[in-house]
């Protein structure tokens, strides 16, 4: 009888999960569509930062 029961509880989850997957792809796509509009500069700038500090302390 247990069986017959997770049965059913597994497949309601499923279709949640779908809706949930989709929303997720769409927010990253979001996420990933701003950051290829980002200028480069700023990662290249934190690097340089951190090659001058570097540099400094010896």
């Amino acid at each position: 009888m247990s069986a017959g029961d997770r049965g059913a509880t597994s497949s309601a989850p499923e279709v949640f999960s779908f809706k949930a997957l989709c929303d997720t792809l769409e927010a990253e796509t979001r996420c990933l569509s701003r950051l290829a509009s980002a200028p480069p500069e700023k990662p290249n700038a934190a690097d340089g930062n951190r090659e001058r500090k570097w540099t400094d302390g010896e």
